[in-house]
């Protein structure tokens, strides 16, 4: 967000450059570019800060708090990207889509995308409550278990609404959805199967291990900037299993990819 410090410190930079290139100087124009400096590095320090608060809060709203639709809601950019972001996330290894915009409204994409994360991360959501994790290689290791657990509770979700797992992964495939009517439908039966699995995993999740585990994660907190013309990229990397790329939209940061780290 572009703060009043943050027009203070730039409009004080464009002085002292106008100033800089006026003087003749040379002790003056060495003083006002070491100045200029000092306020550039001023204004990447506030926007790295305010990379990492909103990384933080994104990793505190999904996997303590488990907010997971809040959290695309809030964070998540649903606008098209460009073909030069596009571009650069492909790059980084992510692969960019447009199908969030297709949908008929935020919340709506939101539900689509937690539905989806779901799928992915429950494994990891059991480990960090259940495990202290010391390295990588030890999250590797509870993860595989966590994931032959979670496919457990599944089939015995399913089952108790007699749905097979075909019938599950078709209902997954939320884009083939023919309208919004079958869309809303298939997102109900996915979101109370959710419902199941997330109670499963809250009855086995101890809270100290948990609260120590996000600690770690956001300790390990390394961000890589990306020039995009006028515009940058922030990588954000929470290890050992989560990272995430945003991108200033307007007054706010919003996250346009994430995936895993390992």
């Amino acid at each position: 967000m572009l703060t009043a410090s943050k027009i203070v410190i730039a409009s004080l930079c464009a002085i002292l450059l106008i100033t800089s290139v006026s003087r003749t100087s040379r002790v003056g124009i060495a003083s006002n570019v070491l100045t200029l400096q000092s306020c550039n590095r001023e204004v990447a320090a506030e926007r790295k800060g305010e990379v990492e608060k909103t990384a933080r809060l994104v990793i505190e709203t999904i996997f303590r708090s488990r907010q997971t639709k809040e959290a695309f809601e809030q964070y998540f950019q649903f606008s098209p990207l460009s073909p030069e972001e596009k571009s650069t996330l492909e790059k980084l290894g992510y692969d960019p889509s447009d199908e969030t915009s297709r949908y008929k409204d935020v919340k709506t994409g939101s539900r689509v995308i937690a539905a989806n994360w779901n799928y992915e991360y429950q494994p990891v959501l059991l480990v960090l409550g259940t495990t202290n994790l010391t390295s990588g290689a030890k999250f590797k290791e509870a993860f595989d278990r966590a994931q032959s657990i979670i496919e457990t509770e599944r089939k015995r979700a399913l089952a108790k609404r007699g749905l097979s797992e075909e019938q599950y992964h078709s209902l997954l495939d939320l884009k083939a959805a023919k309208d919004n009517d079958t869309l809303e439908r298939n997102l109900t039966m996915l979101e109370q199967l959710d419902a199941d699995l997330n109670r499963f995993i809250e009855q086995k999740t101890d809270q100290v291990t948990l609260k120590g585990n996000i600690a770690k994660m956001e300790e390990s907190l390394v961000i890589e900037k990306h020039a995009l013309g006028s515009r940058t990229l922030y990588e954000v990397q929470f290890k050992p299993m989560f990272k995430m790329v945003l991108l200033q939209q307007d007054t706010a940061l919003k996250m346009v990819a994430f995936g895993d780290v390992l």
